[in-house]
């Protein structure tokens, strides 16, 4: 009986160990397309204005408008996908740094054009002496750092520039892409209202199943790996099951009666599974780094109570049946 409880508590953690490394790759999936993605959130919007104004002016209407904060705003040049103009209120965030910094609040308010560049174009970079420069367009633009992440990514190839305030003055918004995104997500009806938008919809598709960029598709092997490990969890439960026809025996023999072995097997599987998911899951978060641990803990949950209820129910059908 020792043995067999070992087993248990061995396969228990080892499954709750492998839904964490699924949880892991599914955080690590979610973070290559949000640096695909300018290092922008899924609540992201994108929008047109209904006026035709300087990049100035909508930057300062940002900026004295109480209603809005902790922001950034990207104008992604309609002529080159890898060139966006940055502006920021509050908290924002940042890109993963290889180099460097990225902006300041400092920065958008300064009468000198600075950059911060995607690892790929650090070999491009002009070094007279201690500060690096990017050559675009004629101009030599100072850079205060480098982004990128040990994965490679479309951040790789980005540059976002902050310009100076004549600079922005002279650039108008029909000429870009305008996109907000939160340091939390923002309200439509809020965004509509400060920036008096002619349309605006979310960045990223919602759907969940339908398209083919839709979250469940980009995350189809992590999906089935976890729906694969509660199959593997109730076939063990079944296993367990099995295995207590000769205890069922002599508890008959004994004239122990049928509801209380039931109780009692289930009350020793509970004990062990959960023993087991509970360091499986322990060893997995002290391995793995997770933003959240909220869905491994409910998933998890979710497995004992299922196979639990699987257990009593399948194990009292049974013992029914050989009664």
């Amino acid at each position: 009986m020792f043995r067999k409880n070992i087993i248990v508590v061995f396969f228990a953690g080892l499954l709750a160990f492998l839904s964490v490394f699924c949880f892991y790759r599914i955080q690590e999936r979610d973070f290559m397309i949000k640096l695909n993605n300018h290092n922008l959130s899924a609540d992201a919007f994108k929008f047109t204005l209904k006026d035709n104004v300087s990049l100035a002016q909508l930057n300062q209407k940002i900026q004295n408008n109480p209603k809005i904060d902790d922001i950034q705003l990207h104008y992604q040049d309609k002529q080159n996908k890898n060139i966006t103009y940055f502006f920021g209120k509050g908290d924002f965030e940042t890109p993963p740094m290889i180099s460097g910094n990225f902006f300041s609040k400092n920065d958008f308010s300064t009468q000198v054009t600075v950059a911060v560049v995607g690892k790929n174009l650090a070999k491009k970079l002009y070094r007279p002496k201690d500060q690096e420069y990017l050559l675009l367009n004629g101009q030599y633009i100072p850079v205060l750092g480098i982004m990128g992440d040990k994965e490679k990514s479309q951040l790789d190839n980005q540059i976002f520039i902050s310009c100076s305030q004549n600079q922005l003055a002279q650039m108008n918004t029909a000429n870009y892409n305008l996109v907000l995104d939160g340091y939390q997500p923002l309200a439509k009806k809020t965004v509509q209202q400060v920036f008096d938008t002619a349309s605006l919809k979310k960045l990223v598709s919602q759907k969940l199943i339908l398209s083919n960029d839709a979250w469940f598709n980009l995350h189809r092997y992590q999906i089935i790996g976890l729906m694969l490990i509660l199959l593997v969890f109730i076939g063990c439960s079944y296993l367990w099951i099995l295995s207590l026809h000769k205890s069922y025996q002599a508890a008959k023999f004994i004239h122990k009666k049928r509801k209380q072995f039931v109780f009692e097997a289930w009350e020793a599987y509970c004990l062990f599974n959960g023993i087991g998911i509970i360091l499986g899951v322990l060893v997995g978060i002290f391995i793995y780094s997770l933003n959240s641990y909220l869905g491994i803990f409910l998933y998890n949950i979710v497995i004992f109570l299922i196979c639990s209820c699987l257990f009593y129910i399948i194990l009292n059908i049974r013992t029914k049946k050989e009664e």
